[in-house]
């Protein structure tokens, strides 16, 4: 059996003091626009053999005008899982930012959705197709059904019920 001790780190998002953030023993997380090889070291200190990344799907791309997106996005997440992997780690990569359409990816959406998420993980994919025994692709960050899908939710309450009607 083996265990992974996973952190989670946030593309281009700033931690208390732009360095590793714990609270209460819950996963680091780490800010700024990428971990550098000494960030990295620490993680690996850490006692962890897995980095979680979650994407935005609009950065990945560079659409509907997002800040830090596009080529500069990519190329930083790829170096990133090249730090990680140095370090014999696993990377873990999951879109965990969506919208469809001109709306920008502020947000986790329910599921994802049919304009951009196929593109984006088609493009991760073929990103980090070399190292694919290394890199975990988590398809989307905890889909649920979308708020007020009352027929989703009676779909989902009666599959799970083991109480014959």
């Amino acid at each position: 059996t083996t265990t992974t001790t996973t952190t989670t780190v946030v593309p281009g998002r700033e931690a208390p003091g732009g360095r590793a953030a714990t609270a209460d023993d819950a996963p680091r997380i780490l800010g700024g626009p990428m971990p550098d090889p000494v960030a990295i070291e620490a993680i690996r200190g850490w006692g962890n053999n897995a980095v979680r990344i979650p994407l935005n799907e609009h950065c990945w791309l560079g659409r509907n005008g997002a800040a830090f997106g596009g080529e500069a996005y990519r190329s930083a997440v790829a170096e990133f899982v090249r730090l990680i992997l140095e370090a014999d780690m696993y990377a873990i990569v999951a879109i965990a930012r969506s919208a469809p359409g001109a709306t920008l990816a502020t947000t986790q959406a329910p599921m994802p959705d049919a304009d951009h998420t196929v593109q984006a993980w088609t493009s991760i994919a073929e990103t980090f197709k070399a190292a694919s025994d290394r890199v975990v692709f988590e398809l989307f960050d905890a889909p649920r059904p979308p708020p007020g899908d009352d027929e989703l939710l009676l779909l989902e309450s009666s599959s799970s019920s083991s109480t014959a009607p």
